[in-house]
Parts: structure tokens; C-alpha cells; sequence
């Protein structure tokens, strides 16, 4: 019995052992991968301006301490789950052995010198979240079939390279966590494929600064998830639909600025509650500004110019008190300016400059502008003695109102403005004698 016993206890000890070395050896076998994988990097880097992966990455300490890596908490899983090499100053290609890190969660590349296109095994990393591969060199047809299938992606920044070519119908396939996709700065180009509107899950479209042409998706207008809609400085056509506010409820952010879009303004976005950033500059929009506007009470940023807008500045805008830009030069705009627009406390921009705006403004209006740096009214048809609250306007540093028809005299508290960097005054019908000594600082 007691032989038995004890063949039964060696067999139970050698299945034990056993099974240690084959996961002790599996472990690191993973283990070793990883940080094969992590050596196959730093080989492509070949300017470390910094000295970290030269000096830190070395064999004399784990890879899981290594600066930019992060590893597991779990000792059995100890395997590479983050990568954050932003702004170190490296020059080179992105490894193709990238995709043996196979448990990366994130990526995290931006502001370097990285070159080249992204290696096609990136296609293996199904665990990734986050990608940040903005403001770097890299070049060829943008390959987001590579991030398909990748279910828990959330984030994806691709911003600020040379990548080229056009976005595929299908090219949001299979990621379904995706809430943020910015693209900015290329050199992208042919339409915006209508799938961008039936990403549920979407919250943040940044496709600025590229070469797209077309019109805007409509389904886009029906996404409810969308906070942030960055569509400036394309060749985009078309008007805004009617109803774009009905669905976007929870709309932030509104930028189409630098395209050819036409049309009226829609009446109807006083719907897009909250909004803090609208600008439609720089398009071809047709009608007055309508007086809805002023129901946006969240917006910090207005900015409607160089459009051929029709009409004068409703005084509803006055309602938008934490306003802190507007801007609306070069819109065809006629009539005053609304008076209550100098009680808008929270300006520190205000442009205005060439329109057809006219009226006498009053030397005595009210001015309540303790924020305001910049003041441009210049090239309209305003006539009569400048405010004197003008020359009260203490953290003033632009202003400028020259080609207009003002009339009176240039007090000396012009002196006063201690913060005063830009002043134009000419092409007015000012008399009287002027102080140079009052503002030698500008």
C-alpha cells in the first residue's frame, strides 16, 4: 500500500512539474516575442534626438520597464499592452514586427519624424482601443482597411501626414466601438462615403484639410452620437438640409468653413442646443443670418464671414453672453450694429470688417467689453465721433477702424492702452492735432 501511495505521489509531483514548464515556457516564449518584437522597433528608428530608446531600452532591464512600454498587471499575462512614444524626437519607418505585440490595447506614435507607410501587419493587433499616429511623415494610400475588424477600437488619429487617396464605402467595416476618427491634413481626396453617417457609435468626425469634393453625407445630419463634425477647408458642395438640427442633438462643434457650399443658413439651428463652435466663413451661403441664433446660448465661437450673406446683424446675437469670438467680415452686411453686441462681456474677439454696415455710433453707448483684444470695424460706413469707450478698452491689443467716416478728434487716452499692439486709424475724416508720444509703445 505504502509503495502505492507513493508511485501515485511522484506521478501527481512530474504532472505538476510538467505543466510548469510547459507554462513557464509558453509564458516565455510570449514573453521573449514581445520583446523581440519591441528590439525589431528600435532597429527601424534611425534618429533617437532624445537618447531614450538608445539609453533606456536595453537589455539590462525588463522590457516592461522600459520608458514607453507598459506591460500587464498580471504576472502570467506579463505582455506589452501599451506603446507611448510620443514627441521623442524619433526619426524612421514603423516596424512590420509592430503586429507581433499582439496584446497592444494602444498606440500612441504622434508628434515624431516617423516615415513610410504603416505596415500591413497592424492588421493583427484585434485588441487595440487606441491609435495616435498624428503629426509624423507617413505617406501612401491611407490603409483604414488594415484597422477593420478590430471590434474595441475607439479612437483612431491618422492626422497631420501625407497620406493620399480616397476613403473605400466600406472602410468603417467591423469597427463598431469607434468613436473617433480624425483624418485632418492630408491630402485625401473623392467623396465622403455615406457609411460615415451609419456609424452608431461615432461621436468625433475630424476629415478637415484634405481634398474632398462632393456633398455631405445626409445620413450624417440623421447621427444623433455626433459631437464634433470637422468638415473645413475641403472642396465640399452643396446646401445644408433644413432639418440638419432636428437629429443633432448633442452637436458641439460645426466647422465647414473653406468650402462651396451655398444656400440659406437653416433656421432651424437653434435646434443643435449645444453647441459651442460654429463656422460656416468662407462658403457661399445666400441668406440673412437668421435671428434663431440667438437661442444658442452655449456658443464661445461664432464665425459667419466671406460669405454673400443678405441683411443687417440681428440683435438677437446680443443673446449669446458667453460669446467670446465673432466674426462676420467681408458678408455684404448693411445697417448699425446692434448696440447691445458692446454689453457682450465675454468678447475678446469682434470682426466686422468689410461689410456695408453704416450709422452713427454713439460717442456715449455703453461699452462693457473688459475682455475684448481685438476690434475690427474697419472698411464700413460709420460716421460720427468714435466711442469713447474705445479708448477704455484696457486689454485692447487690435483696433481698427480705418476706411471709415469718423469724424472728431483722437483723445490722448489712446495713451492708456498699454496692451495696444496694432491701431489703424487712417482714411477717416479725424481733425485736430495727434500725439505721437502717446503711443510709442505700439
Amino acid at each position: 500500500m505504502e509503495k502505492n501511495t507513493f508511485s501515485f505521489n511522484v506521478t501527481i509531483s512530474l504532472l505538476i512539474l510538467n505543466y510548469y514548464w510547459v507554462c513557464t515556457a509558453g509564458n516565455g516564449a510570449y514573453l521573449s516575442t514581445d520583446q523581440h518584437a519591441l528590439e525589431a522597433i528600435r532597429a527601424q528608428i534611425t534618429v533617437d534626438h532624445s537618447g531614450v530608446l538608445s539609453k533606456n531600452w536595453t537589455s539590462d532591464t525588463s522590457f516592461c520597464t522600459w520608458s514607453g512600454v507598459s506591460c500587464g498587471v498580471q504576472v502570467q499575462t506579463q505582455r506589452v499592452i501599451a506603446l507611448r512614444l510620443s514627441s521623442m524626437g524619433l526619426v524612421g519607418k514603423i516596424s512590420p514586427y509592430i503586429g507581433n505585440l499582439s496584446f497592444l490595447i494602444l498606440i500612441d506614435l504622434t508628434n515624431n519624424s516617423f516615415h513610410g507607410s504603416i505596415p500591413f501587419e497592424i492588421k493583427k493587433l484585434h485588441h487595440l482601443e487606441k491609435v495616435y499616429m498624428g503629426r509624423n511623415d507617413l505617406t501612401g494610400n491611407l490603409p483604414l482597411s488594415y484597422f477593420n475588424n478590430m471590434p474595441r477600437l475607439e479612437k483612431l488619429y491618422m492626422n497631420d501626414n501625407n497620406f493620399t487617396g480616397t476613403l473605400s464605402l466600406f472602410f468603417l467595416d467591423n469597427m463598431p466601438s469607434l468613436k473617433t476618427l480624425v483624418l485632418s491634413y492630408n491630402s485625401l481626396h473623392g467623396n465622403i462615403p455615406p457609411e460615415v453617417g451609419n456609424e452608431s457609435s461615432l461621436q468625433d468626425l475630424y476629415l478637415n484639410n484634405n481634398q474632398f469634393t462632393g456633398l455631405v453625407p445626409p445620413a450624417i445630419f440623421n447621427q444623433s452620437s455626433l459631437r464634433r463634425i470637422e468638415l473645413s477647408s475641403n472642396a465640399l458642395s452643396g446646401s445644408l438640409p433644413k432639418d440638419m438640427c432636428d437629429h443633432l442633438v448633442k452637436l458641439r462643434l460645426f466647422y465647414i468653413s473653406g468650402n462651396k457650399f451655398t444656400g440659406p443658413i437653416p433656421s432651424n439651428i437653434y435646434k443643435c442646443q449645444q453647441l459651442r463652435y460654429l463656422s460656416l466663413s468662407m462658403n457661399k451661403f445666400n441668406s440673412s443670418i437668421p435671428r434663431e441664433i440667438g437661442n444658442l446660448t452655449l456658443l464661445k465661437e461664432l464665425f459667419l464671414g466671406q460669405n454673400d450673406l443678405q441683411g443687417s446683424i440681428p440683435e438677437e446675437i446680443g443673446n449669446l453672453k458667453r460669446l467670446q469670438k465673432l466674426s462676420i467680415f467681408a458678408a455684404n452686411l448693411v445697417g448699425n450694429i446692434p448696440q447691445i453686441i458692446f454689453n457682450m462681456s465675454s468678447l475678446r474677439f469682434f470682426d466686422i470688417s468689410n461689410n456695408s454696415l453704416s450709422g452713427v455710433l454713439s460717442p456715449n453707448v455703453y461699452i462693457n467689453l473688459p475682455n475684448l483684444e481685438g476690434l475690427h470695424i474697419f472698411s464700413n460706413q460709420f460716421t460720427g465721433q468714435v466711442p469713447h469707450g474705445f479708448w477704455k478698452l484696457k486689454g485692447i491689443r487690435r483696433l481698427m477702424l480705418s476706411l471709415n467716416n469718423f469724424t472728431g478728434s483722437i483723445p490722448p487716452e489712446v495713451g492708456n492702452l498699454t496692451r495696444l499692439k496694432n491701431l489703424y486709424l487712417g482714411r477717416n475724416q479725424f481733425t485736430g492735432t495727434f500725439n505721437n508720444e502717446c503711443i510709442h509703445f505700439i
